[in-house]
């Protein structure tokens, strides 16, 4: 059982999925501050990094030994000044693809897939594309993301090469108001491989969202309603999906010049990185992920991708060993207006999570969770 220790001192600020991710490179050269704080304290390095201006609002939660504690720092809008609580509501980003990938073990647990089907087993005719030098895409190249798909629809990639800025974000948030599943297939269609499946990581905002899609085909039951059965539920989170959370509880998103931002709502955004969750909720996701109790989790955290440098890839984990050989398994986000990093390492009984409201802050916040690491 977790014991929930609510570390939560606040800092006041007195001055005033595709698209998940298809900002994130940008955001991870934007930034050059150190997040290290004077005290080695947990609460004095949270503080600090609201302090230096790398957001307006951050929740932590560190899991040790069946423990959490929560760290709350800054506010969740310039409007209201509202405090930031573990129980305030983020955007997650692309840790939504480690959801979404859990969902596609239950479909392999339950016999329903296997992880070498090709995905044209799970779409109409026509996607010959979808392989390259006698190699077709399979499940287990889209959530070890060496499916060599393109990261984001042309439509997006349109907006993009104009340059990311704030009316290129309105118009993204505009594109995925009206980005259909219909429009989605016909632009997979036509995609090409940027070499043959199965060679290198990339990521990929469409392989997240066809995995997505095909696990709706599967359960033929819609994303959310697939969330709150085989996640939400059982674990005791929140609902996740925009169209469910509570607004009441969403931190607003600003980006790098502390604007607001448009928030990830669409069906078009969802599946790859839409989900929206407080740290509460994470730390109830992370400490299954410790215990690895079901097979669908134990399944996730099995390599499908190895490199010659010791890193591998789970379903969408970044897998990785410590100083002390210990597993580790990571991954991060940035949507418009947030930015999130998760760790855990299961031998360990450790896992952190921090959720910060302001873009391109991944770098930063993975600095953050390792000094965290260090100090617990």
């Amino acid at each position: 059982m977790l014991t929930f220790i609510d570390q939560g001192r606040h800092l006041t600020l007195t001055r005033r999925t595709w698209i998940a991710g298809a900002t994130a490179a940008l955001g991870q050269g934007m930034l050059s501050a150190s997040v290290h704080a004077e005290s080695d304290t947990i609460d004095a390095m949270v503080k600090a990094f609201v302090a230096n201006g790398l957001a307006d609002a951050l929740s932590t939660a560190v899991i040790h030994n069946g423990k959490v504690r929560f760290y709350n720092a800054g506010i969740a809008s310039r409007e209201t000044g509202a405090l930031v609580t573990k129980d305030t509501v983020y955007e997650i980003g692309s840790i939504t693809k480690t959801f979404t990938s859990l969902l596609l073990a239950h479909a392999i647990v339950e016999g329903r897939a296997s992880i070498d089907d090709p995905v044209t087993r799970f779409l109409p005719r026509g996607f010959d594309n979808l392989a390259s030098s006698g190699r077709a895409v399979t499940l287990r190249h889209l959530v070890a993301t060496t499916s060599a798909l393109p990261d984001n629809p042309p439509g997006v990639d349109r907006l993009l090469a104009k340059g990311f800025t704030y009316d290129t974000a309105l118009e993204l948030s505009q594109f995925a108001a009206s980005y259909s599943d219909h429009e989605f297939l016909a632009d997979l269609r036509e995609a090409k491989l940027v070499r043959p499946p199965g060679q290198e990581p990339r990521h990929s905002n469409v392989a997240a969202h066809l995995v997505g899609l095909i696990v709706e085909k599967i359960f033929r039951a819609p994303y959310a309603s697939l969330m709150t059965r085989f996640v939400e539920r059982p674990f005791g989170m929140a609902p996740g999906s925009p169209m469910e959370a509570t607004v009441s509880r969403a931190a607003f998103g600003y980006d790098a010049n502390a604007r607001a931002m448009p928030m990830l709502n669409t069906r078009a955004d969802l599946l790859s990185g839409g989900l929206r969750y407080s740290s509460s909720d994470m730390a109830r996701y992370l400490a299954k992920q410790i215990a690895g109790a079901e097979s669908a989790i134990r399944l996730t955290q099995i390599s499908t991708w190895t490199s010659s440098s010791r890193i591998a890839i789970g379903f969408n984990w970044i897998i990785s060993r410590g100083i002390e050989g210990h597993l580790r398994f990571q991954h991060s986000g940035s949507t418009l207006g947030f930015s999130s990093f998760a760790e855990f390492c299961p031998q360990k009984k450790y896992a952190v999570v921090v959720l910060a409201n302001r873009l391109g802050r991944e770098k930063a916040l993975g600095q953050l969770a390792e000094a965290i690491r260090r100090r617990t």
